[in-house]
C-alpha cells in the first residue's frame, strides 16, 4: 500500500482540450486556435483575381446605383492607398461568383501589404456594404447595407471574418491593440457591431450592448461564440438556447463552452435530449458535455449511456478526467457496474476520496475495495513462453541488410492494355459534363481517343488551350473539355503542368471518371496526372494504373501491396498483368539502403515469387548483373512476414488487467480455490495483445496457444467483459477485436447477449459491428449460437445484414458437409419441452400443461383434462417460488414459439413446393421426435419413395387405411404435393376430417392446377396482357419469385420465379421502379415464358399464383 496517497485532482476547472484547437473560434487569453499560417502568394493571387475581374469591378464602379462615397474610396484604394472601405468594395465587386475562400484571399493579402489592423476594418467594412442587383438578379452595383439590413449569412460568419479573429487572437499586442481602437469607429449599423464583437470578443462592453438587443435567429453563432460570462446566459433569457443549426459545428458549442463554462450546461444537456438522432449534433454535444467540469453535466451522460455507444465513450472520457465526481455521481445513479470498474481501476484515489465522498458513495466505494480475493497467479515456469517473452517483448537485433550500390533502374515505360479496357476507359469520355457550345454537333459516340473531330476552327481552339495555360478557366467542365476534346498537338504539351481547379464544382466529383478518359487518349503523357490522384485516393483511383509499366508506379504498388489495404487488390493486379517487369524495375529498391522504400520492394518481390516463380524472379535480376541475381534469391529465402511485422495495438485504458475477471490455467477447477492457478496480469496484458492482433481472416498462432492453456470457462468470462467494457465504452471501432474476441473463446451465455446488438446495430449505423458479430456467432458454432445467427438471417430487419448471415450460414453449411435445409433442421431450439412435446407447469398445488395447435400457438391444460383459455396468474395458496417461475417461463415459451412458428410453417411449406427429400434417419431425429416440430409433421401427409402415410399419435407411420407403413431404412421423405397423391387425395381429405386433424398450412385442400398442351411449348398466353398493381407483383416475392435486375434508369423489367431445371419469366411493362416501387403502379404482363420442363407440382404452383395474380385484372 501507498504511504503517500495521490492527491485528489482539480475537478471544477474547465480544461480545453488540444483537439479543440483546430475547432474553435479562439480568443485573446483563451486556448489557442488552430496555427494559421498568411499565403506567401496572397497577395500574387489576389492581384490575378482583380485582373480576371476587372470589367466586373469596373461595371460596379459605374453603375448608377453605387453611391459615390463608395467609388471615391474604391478608386483610392485601386490608386494603392491604404483605404481599408475602398478595399472592402473592391472586394465585394470582384468576388461576385467566386468561391467562398476568396475572401480568405483578401484577409491574407491585406494583412501581408497594409498589415493586420487593416485587414480588420476591412472585413468590418464590407460588412457594412450589399450588393445591388438587375433586372435579372444578377449583382451589377455596391450600396452601403442600411441600418435595418440583415444578418446576411445564415446561421454563420462572414467569409474571412473567422480567420480575422483567429490572427487577432495570436497577434502581436501593439497589432491587437491598433486593431481594436480602429474597430470602434467602424460600428455603423446593428449587424456591424455584432462582427465587431466576433472579431475581438475581448470587448465585453461590446458584446453586452449585443445581449442587450439580441439579433435575429439566423445571427446567433456570432453572439453565441463571443460570450465571456455566465451572466449573459441569464440576460439572454429564451433566446439563449441550442439550436439545430448552432449544434451542427462543433466550432459553436466549443467556443460558447469557452466563454460561459459550466452555464452552458443545461443548454447543451437540453439539446443532446432533443438531437440523439443527428449524429454529428449528438457528437458535437456530447464532446462537450464531457469536457464541462460539473455534476449536472456528468449526471447528463450517465442518464444517458444506454441511449447510444457514442454515449458511453463520451461518459468514459468525462470519467478519465473526473474520476473522483465519476465515483460520487455513479454510485447516486446506481451504475454498480462501471462503478465497479472505475474504481477497481483507481484504487488508491478511491482510497485517498474516500473522506470528500458522500456517505452512499464511500460505502459502495470501501465495499468494492475490500473485494480483493484473487487466486494465486501462476509462475514463469507454469505458463507457455509466449505468455512470460512473447517476441514483441523482446528486443531483437535486425541483420544488416545485403546491400548492392550503382544499381539504376531500368528505362521500361510502357502501356499495355487488356483487352477492350482503352474502349471501355474511352467510353466515359460521352459522360463527362462538357460545354455545350463546344459540341459542334458532332455526337460523343462517333469517334475515338486517336481521331478526335476539331469541332471548332483552329483558332478558337489555340484561344481555348491559351486560356487553360494562363489558368483563365475557372469551370472544371471547361477545363476537361479542353483536354478532351481540343486539338493534340495544341493540348499535348499542356500535360506536363496539368492541374484540375473546379472551383465551381462543375466536373464530376469522383477524378477516375475524367482520368479514364484522359489516360485513354494521351497514355503516358497523362500518368503524372493520375499518380497525383491515386496517392491521395488510392483505393478508387489505384485501378488506373494497372495498364502502365512505369518505374514511379511500381514504387506505389510496391508500397500498396505491403501496408495500404484498400488498394491491395490495384497492386495484386498490376504486379500479375507485368510479372518480371516489374521485378526489374524493383530490384534496385530491394538491393538499396535500409528504409521503407527497400522493405516494399522485397515484399514485392516475394509476392512475384509465388506468382511467377522464384527463379523468373531471380532470372529478371539477373539483368542487373549476377551478383544481384544471387542478392535477390538470398532475399527470397527470408520470410515475407519478417519484413512486414504486425503493428502493435495499442491497448485502451478500460482493457486494464487488474481489473478484468482472472483466466485461469487449463485442468484448474475454478471452483477450487485452494487449487486455482490464475494468469499473472503480465501474462493477461499478452493475452489482450494476441486479441489485438487477431483478425477473422488471420487470426494470430498465439489464439491456439491461449486456448490449450487455459481454462474455457474463464476464458469465456474473460472475453465476455471484455466485450462488456468496449460496449460499454462507446463501441470504438479501432477497439473491435473485443467484440472478435468473443468468437475465439466465446460460449453460448455470450452469443445470447450478443444477438440482440447485431439486430439492433444496423439501425444507428453500425451495419460492419453486426457483419463482426455474425461472424462471431458463426465461429463460436454451438447448436445455440448457430440457432442465434439463424435467427438473424430469417429475422433481420436489414436486407444487408440477413445476406451477411445467409452467407455465413452457407460456410458453416459446408463446412458441416451439409445443404443449409439440413443445417436449418438441426437449430430448431426445443424449448425445454418434454420428449413428447409438451411442458408442465408446476404452481405448487397445481398443475398445467402446456400444449400445442395447428399454428403452434401454446394452449393451457388443467389437471383434470380442461383446456383453459390462458394460464392462471400465481394465487395466494400457490407455491410462492415455483408459482411465479412457472408462469414467466410460460411467458417466454409464448414469445419464442412465436418467431420460430413462421419459420418453420413457411420451411415446411416451401419444402412441399420444392420437393426437397429427407433420408428416414434425419426425418426421424429431426422432425418427427423433435419435441416441437413435432406438432407440425403430424399434421401433414408425407411420402416415402412414393408411398404415403401420416404419423399416428405414437409416431408410427400410418397409410390412408391406417395400416402401418415400415419404409426401407434407404427411404426419401417428401411432403406430399396434392398432385403427387391423384385419385388418394379425397380419401385422405376424409380421413383427417374423420380424426380433425386441423392443417397447419394448405396441403390437402390446396388448389391443383395444370398446364394446357399448348403450354407445354414454354409460353403462359392465356396470363399476357393483364395489368396489375405493382403491389400484387411484390407479394410473389413471399412465393419464391424473384425481382430482376436494374437496368436503365433503374428499372427492374421482368420477374421470375426458379424451378428445379429452369425457370419463368414474366417480361413487365414500364417494369418495377427499384428507386420507388410506387412510382410505376400499374404492370403489364407482356410475355410469360419458361424454359426446361415444368414438373407438375412447380406448375401447379406457379399456375396457382398467376391465377391468384390476374384474378379481376384488367
Amino acid at each position: 500500500m501507498n504511504d503517500h496517497p495521490p492527491p485528489l485532482p482539480d475537478e471544477d476547472t474547465l480544461v480545453i482540450p488540444k483537439g479543440w484547437r483546430r475547432r474553435i473560434h479562439p480568443r485573446r487569453g483563451g486556448s489557442p486556435g488552430p496555427k494559421i499560417t498568411i499565403d506567401a502568394d496572397a497577395e500574387k493571387t489576389v492581384h490575378l483575381r482583380l485582373e480576371q475581374g476587372r470589367v466586373q469591378v469596373e461595371t460596379a464602379l459605374l453603375h448608377d446605383g453605387t453611391d459615390p462615397e463608395l467609388v471615391k474610396h474604391a478608386r483610392a484604394y485601386l490608386a494603392d492607398e491604404p483605404d481599408p472601405l475602398g478595399a472592402a468594395v473592391v472586394a465585394e465587386a470582384a468576388s461576385w461568383g467566386t468561391p467562398r475562400e476568396t475572401a480568405v484571399e483578401f484577409v491574407d493579402a491585406w494583412t501581408q501589404v497594409h498589415g493586420l489592423p487593416f485587414a480588420a476594418c476591412a472585413v468590418l467594412e464590407w460588412y457594412g456594404l450589399e450588393r445591388g442587383t438587375n433586372a435579372s438578379h444578377r449583382p451589377d452595383h455596391v450600396k452601403f447595407a442600411p441600418v435595418s439590413a440583415r444578418w446576411s449569412h445564415s446561421f454563420d460568419v462572414p467569409d474571412g471574418a473567422a480567420r480575422v479573429r483567429a490572427l487577432l487572437a495570436a497577434a502581436a499586442q501593439e497589432d491587437y491593440d491598433a486593431a481594436v481602437e480602429r474597430l470602434a469607429g467602424l460600428r455603423r449599423i446593428p449587424r456591424q457591431r455584432l462582427l465587431a464583437a466576433f472579431l475581438v470578443p475581448t470587448r465585453q462592453d461590446w458584446v453586452a450592448e449585443c445581449c442587450a438587443n439580441p439579433p435575429e435567429e439566423r445571427a446567433r453563432i456570432p453572439l453565441l461564440t463571443s460570450l465571456g460570462a455566465a451572466e449573459q446566459v441569464e440576460i439572454l433569457g429564451s433566446w439563449m438556447r441550442v439550436t439545430l443549426p448552432d449544434a451542427f459545428h462543433p466550432e459553436v458549442l466549443n467556443s460558447l463552452a469557452e466563454g460561459v463554462g459550466v452555464a452552458c450546461t443545461p443548454l447543451m444537456a437540453d439539446a443532446l435530449g432533443r438531437m440523439m438522432d443527428s449524429a454529428p449534433r449528438r457528437k458535437a454535444l456530447l464532446e462537450v458535455l464531457s469536457v464541462l467540469p460539473s455534476d449536472e453535466a456528468f449526471a447528463a451522460l450517465v442518464a444517458r449511456r444506454d441511449d447510444r455507444p457514442q454515449v458511453n465513450a463520451a461518459l468514459a472520457k468525462a470519467m478519465d478526467r473526473f474520476p473522483v465526481r465519476a465515483m460520487r455521481e455513479l454510485a447516486a445513479a446506481g451504475a454498480t457496474e462501471l462503478l465497479d470498474e472505475h474504481v477497481q481501476h483507481h484504487r488508491e484515489l478511491a482510497t485517498a476520496a474516500l473522506p470528500v465522498l458522500p456517505g452512499e458513495a464511500r460505502a459502495q466505494v470501501e465495499r468494492i475495495l475490500g473485494t480483493t480475493a484473487r487466486v494465486r497467479v501462476a509462475g514463469p515456469d507454469e505458463l507457455p513462453s509466449l505468455l512470460v517473452e512473447p517476441p514483441w517483448a523482446r528486443a531483437e537485433k535486425k541483420p544488416k541488410p545485403l546491400v548492392i550500390d550503382g544499381l539504376t533502374v531500368p528505362d521500361l515505360r510502357e502501356v499495355r492494355w487488356a483487352d477492350g479496357e482503352r474502349e471501355r476507359w474511352w467510353w466515359w469520355e460521352r459522360r463527362l459534363p462538357q460545354p455545350r457550345e463546344w459540341a459542334g454537333g458532332v455526337e460523343h459516340h462517333d469517334y475515338r481517343w486517336d481521331a478526335v473531330p476539331q469541332r471548332a476552327p483552329m483558332k478558337v481552339w489555340e484561344e481555348r488551350v491559351a486560356a487553360l495555360a494562363a489558368k483563365q478557366f475557372t469551370s472544371g467542365r471547361s477545363q476537361l473539355g479542353v483536354l478532351t476534346m481540343a486539338p493534340d498537338t495544341l493540348v499535348r504539351p499542356l500535360l506536363a503542368d496539368f492541374e484540375l481547379d473546379d472551383r465551381n464544382g462543375s466536373a464530376p466529383r469522383d477524378p477516375e471518371e475524367w482520368l479514364k478518359v484522359v489516360l485513354a487518349r494521351f497514355e503516358l503523357d497523362a500518368l503524372h496526372i493520375a499518380l497525383t490522384y491515386a496517392r491521395k485516393r488510392p483505393g478508387p483511383v489505384g485501378e488506373l494504373l494497372v495498364p502502365f509499366l512505369d518505374a514511379e508506379v511500381a514504387t506505389v504498388m510496391a508500397d500498396w501491396l505491403s501496408r495500404v489495404k484498400t488498394a491491395r487488390k490495384h497492386a495484386t493486379a498490376w504486379f500479375a498483368r507485368h510479372g518480371g517487369d516489374a521485378a526489374r524495375l524493383l530490384v534496385p529498391s530491394a538491393l538499396g539502403k535500409r528504409g521503407k522504400q527497400r522493405t516494399a520492394a522485397e515484399f514485392a518481390l516475394h509476392h512475384l515469387a509465388r506468382e511467377i516463380g522464384r527463379d523468373a524472379v531471380v532470372e529478371a535480376a539477373r539483368t542487373h548483373g549476377e551478383a544481384a541475381a544471387q542478392a535477390v534469391g538470398q532475399l527470397l529465402q527470408k520470410d515475407q512476414a519478417s519484413l512486414t511485422p504486425p503493428k502493435l495495438p495499442k491497448l485502451p485504458a478500460w482493457a486494464d488487467p487488474a481489473t478484468l475477471p482472472q483466466v485461469l490455467r487449463h485442468g484448474r477447477e475454478s471452483a477450487l480455490p485452494d487449487t486455482a492457478v490464475a494468469l499473472p496480469d503480465t501474462a493477461v496484458a499478452h493475452v489482450l495483445t494476441i486479441l489485438a492482433l487477431s483478425t477473422p481472416e488471420k487470426p494470430d498462432p498465439g489464439i491456439e496457444i491461449v486456448r490449450e492453456a487455459c481454462d474455457a470457462a474463464s476464458l469465456a468470462a474473460f472475453v465476455s467483459a471484455l466485450f462488456e467494457r468496449w460496449h460499454g465504452h462507446g463501441e470504438a471501432a479501432a477497439d473491435a477485436w473485443a467484440l472478435t474476441a468473443l468468437g475465439w473463446f466465446g460460449d453460448d451465455e455470450a452469443a445470447r447477449r450478443l444477438a440482440p446488438l447485431i439486430h439492433t446495430w444496423p439501425g444507428h449505423g453500425g451495419h460492419a459491428k453486426a457483419v463482426k458479430g455474425v461472424n462471431v456467432l458463426a465461429r463460436i458454432g454451438s447448436e445455440s449460437a448457430l440457432t442465434l445467427l439463424d435467427g438473424v438471417a430469417r429475422r433481420a430487419k436489414f436486407a444487408a445484414l440477413q445476406g451477411e448471415a445467409y452467407q455465413k450460414l452457407h460456410e458453416v453449411a459446408d463446412r458441416m458437409q451439409l445443404s443449409t435445409a439440413q443445417l436449418s433442421d438441426r437449430l430448431v431450439p426445443r424449448l425445454g419441452l418434454d420428449p413428447d412435446g409438451s411442458m408442465e407447469l408446476d404452481f405448487g398445488p397445481r398443475r398445467f400443461t402446456v400444449g400445442f395447435d395447428e399454428q403452434l400457438r401454446p394452449f393451457v391444460m388443467h389437471q383434470d383434462g380442461t383446456r383453459l383459455k390462458a394460464l392462471p396468474k400465481p394465487g395466494a395458496k400457490d407455491d410462492p417460488e415455483l408459482a411465479p417461475a412457472a408462469h414467466a417461463t410460460f411467458g417466454r415459451l409464448k414469445k419464442e414459439v412465436r418467431t420460430i412458428a413462421a419459420d418453420q410453417l413457411r420451411r415446411l411449406e416451401w419444402a412441399m413446393v420444392t420437393g426437397r427429400t429427407w433420408q428416414l434417419a434425419e426425418f426421424r431425429r429431426h422432425l418427427v421426435e423433435h419435441p416441437l416440430v413435432w406438432h407440425l409433421v403430424r399434421r401433414l401427409v408425407w411420402l416415402a419413395d412414393g408411398s404415403a402415410f401420416r404419423l399416428a399419435e405414437d409416431r408410427t407411420f400410418a397409410d390412408v387405411n391406417d395400416e402401418t407403413l415400415t419404409p426401407p431404412e434407404a427411404a426419401h421423405i417428401r411432403l406430399a404435393h396434392p398432385v403427387l397423391l391423384g385419385d388418394a387425395l379425397t380419401e385422405w381429405a376424409e380421413t383427417f376430417a374423420d380424426y380433425e386433424i386441423i392443417q397447419p398450412f394448405p396441403q390437402l385442400a390446396r388448389p391443383v392446377f395444370a398446364l394446357a398442351e399448348e403450354e407445354r411449348s414454354g409460353r403462359l398466353a392465356r396470363f399476357e396482357g393483364r395489368v396489375v398493381p405493382v403491389g400484387a407483383l411484390l407479394g410473389l416475392e413471399r412465393r419464391g419469385w424473384e425481382r430482376g435486375m436494374p437496368e436503365d434508369g433503374g428499372v427492374e423489367p421482368r420477374i421470375f420465379r426458379p424451378f428445379r431445371g429452369g425457370s419463368v419469366v414474366i417480361d413487365l411493362d414500364p417494369g418495377i421502379y427499384s428507386g420507388s416501387v410506387q412510382a410505376l403502379p400499374d404492370q403489364r404482363l407482356v410475355s410469360i415464358t419458361y424454359d426446361g420442363e415444368l414438373d407438375p407440382v412447380s406448375a401447379s404452383e406457379i399456375l396457382a399464383d398467376l391465377t391468384h395474380l390476374t384474378e379481376g385484372a384488367q
